[in-house]
């Protein structure tokens, strides 16, 4: 009996026992796993996944229990919060590695950015999981990699090709953003938390207008974040937060959408690695070789502010209006994180890297007749906030970078420049190039030699299909005189496209180059900065080089005569009006003396010095001289004309810098 007693209650513990485990399991267990679905990490993990999102391999599946539960789950990240490491000297973005939904995390989609084009970077398990969204460390310098790559800035078209091109590549326009979108990420291609919305205080909101409405993007606690487009994706920075107290963490997040494969179209391989268009973006001009050409006025941090006018072509009816889209944001810039600063009476633009050097007129010793002359010298200093950057992407630091430098005048210098006083053009005796505008006594005058070295620099500088990205600072005399050139490009297309067919070329020649011409010609009365007009000149560029002179120095000869001398480029706008009667004649280049000659009225032959010890010290010059066809003549005119156009018409650096310099070494990436 004892025994039976003790056997029923050795069998009802264990009857217990399985009951408590039963009720453990199929009780407790699933109320923890529902609890654990309601952290804000599970929550923050299901939104990678949800409306058609992907994780893009960088968070494991884990273990399914329902379509929303799944355990031991783990993060396999890209490890950014320290700066890239380089190695190439250009990226290229490899179409085969696909990229992932665009309802995907900003840092998803970035992520698969960086393998696409080859970048190799770490896999951590750090993830910042707040406001129920998984939130990636990432140092800013990638962004600015990626940023000067992909030419974001202000642009029309989003960056983007127009979905619906059968040839070429076509811009496509923004949205007009005329309405209030939930907060998801919905149709309107907005990452998740943020939204268009329409300023209401404007004219035109009810209507939708897109000329007159005011459209901004906001986050959900209504602070608004300035859009950068690029070729490759969209980015997002915060530009006002509206609660510092409640929101200080918003101040340090960024947002990234990539285009889809259509959008983004066929990138064609760079021309120039990642160090020359850091160049540009900085206002600099890199060569193939060791040498870089600072564009910034020495006026631009050590003077007050003086206007600059870009002189008219002598023929009024060829001037290329370069247009405004709006992209430049150029003003004295004050936000967070590290400024480049100098001690010096200006602040200086953040996308600047060379410090322009003191100029003596600044020191109150100007000339008593307001003449200043400049030359470019050798200079090493450049800004700190950069130099890390540079280093990134292995700028040399012994690079040499020639910059303005302000020169006393001597008397010889003075009674050289007495003969420019009142001329239409500086006589071609006097070794100086005009660097601003007008006739009279008073101005701005650059060693021609200087000037012409100057000129060759942009001439040999790859054409980049996606255009360059360029400091575009407007008080740049430098650039000013660069782009003059550009003024003969409506007019030169003209006339040879009229003449095109009695140039005596290869048919198929002829049909591109002529296709190329028509659709430069139709960019240039509103050059609007999109992928169209960067791809019309890069095919034009390309359409150009197998019609130049075989010689090197003939064609340099010719572009740095048409970007610095008003007198040449009046003298090719008057012989492209008679092309067909001076089709079969020719000028030389006298590489002894080393003058373009060009035959002129009554016998006179005009010798236009150019200085080829400068621009090629290393070529011969004690070979006779070299003739040139009428048409090569007019072909590097117009190659000339075209780089002068690319740089007036290119993107500004300054909007990537400014939200680059905005934020703390380590931001969040959404």
């Amino acid at each position: 009996m004892v025994q039976s007693t003790e056997l029923a209650s050795v069998v009802g513990t264990w009857v217990a026992a399985g009951i408590a485990l039963i009720a453990l399991l199929g009780v407790v267990g699933p109320l923890l796993i529902w609890r654990a679905s309601l952290t804000e990490r599970n929550k923050a993990i299901n939104i990678l996944t949800d409306e058609g999102a992907e994780t893009g391999g960088f968070v494991t599946a884990g273990v399914a229990i329902t379509p929303k539960i799944s355990l031991l789950r783990r993060f396999k990240v890209p490890d950014l919060r320290s700066p890239p490491l380089i190695k190439t000297p250009s990226l290229l973005l490899d179409t085969r590695i696909l990229g992932v939904s665009t309802q995907s995390a900003s840092w998803v989609q970035f992520g698969r950015l960086l393998e696409a084009y080859h970048i190799d970077f770490k896999r951590t398990s750090s993830l910042h999981i707040q406001d129920g969204q998984t939130w990636l460390p990432i140092h800013r310098s990638w962004m600015l990699v990626i940023g000067i790559v992909g030419r974001f800035g202000k642009r029309k078209d989003s960056g983007k090709v127009a979905p619906t091109s059968t040839g070429g590549v076509a811009s496509a326009p923004a949205k007009p953003g005329n309405f209030v979108a939930p907060f998801s990420r919905s149709s309107q291609s907005l990452p998740r938390n943020l939204r268009r919305v329409t300023d209401k205080s404007t004219p035109g909101w009810m209507t939708g207008n897109p000329n007159w409405a005011a459209k901004s993007i906001r986050s959900s606690s209504g602070s608004e974040y300035k859009t950068l487009h690029g070729t490759i994706g969209t980015l997002h920075f915060a530009k006002e937060v509206v609660d510092t107290q409640r929101y200080s963490d918003e101040s340090e997040r960024i947002y990234f959408s990539r285009h889809t494969a259509s959008e983004t179209g066929e990138l064609a391989k760079e021309p120039i690695g990642i160090g020359h268009m850091f160049w540009l973006a900085v206002g600099c001009l890199p060569t193939l070789g060791s040498k870089v050409f600072s564009l910034d006025d020495v006026v631009s941090i050590t003077a007050p502010q003086e206007p600059v006018t870009i002189p008219h072509t002598p023929s009024p009816r060829a001037r290329f209006e370069a247009g405004s889209d709006g992209d430049s944001d150029e003003d004295i810039y004050y936000g967070r994180g590290t400024l480049p600063h100098v001690n010096t009476l200006h602040q200086i633009s953040p996308n600047t890297f060379v410090i322009p050097t003191p100029s003596p007129s600044s020191q109150g010793r100007l000339s008593k007749d307001g003449k200043r002359v400049f030359q470019l010298s050798p200079i090493n200093d450049r800004v700190e906030a950069l130099s890390e950057f540079a280093t990134i992407i292995n700028i040399d630091k012994t690079q040499q970078i020639f910059s303005l430098e302000e020169i006393e005048l001597t008397e010889t210098m003075r009674l050289e420049l007495h003969q420019a006083s009142g001329t239409t053009y500086v006589p071609l005796n006097v070794p100086w190039v005009r660097l601003d505008s007008g006739t009279g006594e008073r101005g701005w005058f650059l060693r021609r030699a200087d000037a012409q070295l100057l000129a060759q620099a942009l001439l040999n500088l790859p054409m980049c299909p996606q255009g360059y990205l360029v400091s575009a600072n407007k008080r740049s005399r430098c650039r000013a005189l660069l782009s003059q050139a550009a003024q003969s490009l409506p007019q030169l297309l003209t006339r040879l496209s009229h003449s095109v067919r009695s140039m005596g070329l290869d048919d198929n020649v002829a049909d591109t180059l002529l296709d190329a011409m028509s659709s430069m010609y139709a960019k240039t009365n509103n050059p609007e900065k999109t992928r169209l007009f960067f791809d019309v000149i890069f095919r034009l560029d390309e359409a150009l080089l197998p019609l130049l002179h075989s010689d090197a120095r003939v064609n340099d000869a010719i572009g740095v005569l048409m970007m610095t001398n008003e007198e040449f480029r009046a003298l090719i706008s008057q012989s492209v009006r008679h092309i067909d009667d001076l089709m079969a004649t020719s000028i030389e280049l006298d590489v002894v003396n080393a003058t373009l000659n060009v035959p002129a009225v009554m016998g006179f032959i005009q010798r236009f010095p150019v200085h080829l010890d400068v621009l090629h010290p290393t070529l011969p010059r004690t070979d006779g001289p070299l003739a040139i066809k009428f048409l090569e003549v007019m072909f590097a005119a117009l190659k000339a004309s075209l780089k002068s156009a690319a740089l007036e018409t290119s993107l500004d650096s300054l909007p990537l810098f400014k939200a680059f310099f905005g934020l703390s070494n380590v931001a969040y990436l959404g």
